[in-house]
């Protein structure tokens, strides 16, 4: 849980992290439900301080397999004030709404542009380096380790990563699209993986390969068309407390795919192809139903 100023762009800056409560000092009760205090007196327990820049409660849930996990369902109740009594609300109410919206995007259209251009000049192409810990005042999340950077993969070519084995408990490769760093179409191709959706070679690497085209792999990030964009690696949870190594890189054809596998590595037909998509469509239409 993050008691942020504002979103990413709003007045034009990242947003002040005001306070911060990560799920492993959250005091959970036995039949798995917990609450959290915000703002208000110190409070034994899971509490927050807040202040008057606060505009956003930021929640983060990872979510490793996406069969099998499902956010945790939340309420949010106002404390400090007796419940409100329905009235429909005054034009000029929806007027500063709107107004406040409508700035509110050109102002993150505007950041995003500009954390694009700029990240477009100064982030390495198809080598990543080692991942580390982002700062906290910069949004990323407490603890994790990063990497990011751009692909460049041109039609017929392929971008192989080779990953060494960890401890993380949650890893994960995605996709951005070069101007917005939205994801790829998440929902119907594989634009994004996790470690619990990955496959480790025999030798316990994990290798993953960006491409336009199938390459028969299990680990592929399909880049539904487009031949560059930004790539994010994420790792939560190190139980050694041991940095991942700096993700190895390899620009080949797509004939030349499987030279960079070991001889056993699984070849995955149209079929299983279509059967893996099916799952992952129906996995993010369980999680966001």
């Amino acid at each position: 849980f993050e008691l942020v100023s504002g979103l990413a762009g709003d007045d034009g800056v990242v947003g002040d992290r005001i306070g911060v409560l990560e799920s492993s000092r959250l005091q959970i009760e036995a039949d798995g439900h917990f609450e959290l205090w915000i703002g208000g007196p110190e409070r034994p327990g899971n509490w927050m301080p807040c202040d008057q820049r606060a505009r956003c409660l930021f929640v983060r849930q990872t979510v490793n397999d996406w069969l099998t996990e499902q956010p945790t369902p939340m309420l949010i109740e106002r404390m400090d004030r007796p419940t409100p009594i329905p009235r429909r609300p005054a034009l000029a109410d929806v007027q500063k709404l709107y107004a406040i919206a409508a700035k509110n995007m050109v102002d993150q259209v505007r950041f995003l542009d500009d954390f694009a251009q700029n990240w477009g000049k100064i982030l390495p192409v198809n080598a990543y380096p080692a991942p580390s810990v982002g700062p906290a005042d910069a949004g990323y999340f407490p603890g994790q380790y990063n990497t990011k950077g751009r692909w460049e993969v041109p039609a017929g070519k392929a971008l192989v990563i080779t990953i060494e084995p960890n401890d993380a408990q949650y890893q994960s490769l995605a996709l951005a699209h070069p101007l917005w760093f939205n994801s790829l179409s998440p929902r119907s191709v594989q634009s994004s993986i996790t470690g619990a959706q990955s496959l480790a070679s025999s030798d316990g690497r994990f290798r993953y390969v960006i491409a336009g085209e199938d390459p028969g792999v299990w680990n592929w990030l399909d880049t539904t068309g487009i031949t560059s964009g930004f790539i994010f690696m994420r790792f939560q949870q190190l139980a050694s407390r041991t940095p991942p190594g700096a993700p190895h890189t390899r620009l080949v054809s797509l004939a030349a795919v499987r030279d960079e596998f070991p001889a056993d590595e699984p070849r995955v037909s149209p079929t299983e192809r279509q059967a893996i998509s099916r799952l992952r469509r129906l996995s993010a239409d369980r999680r966001y139903a």
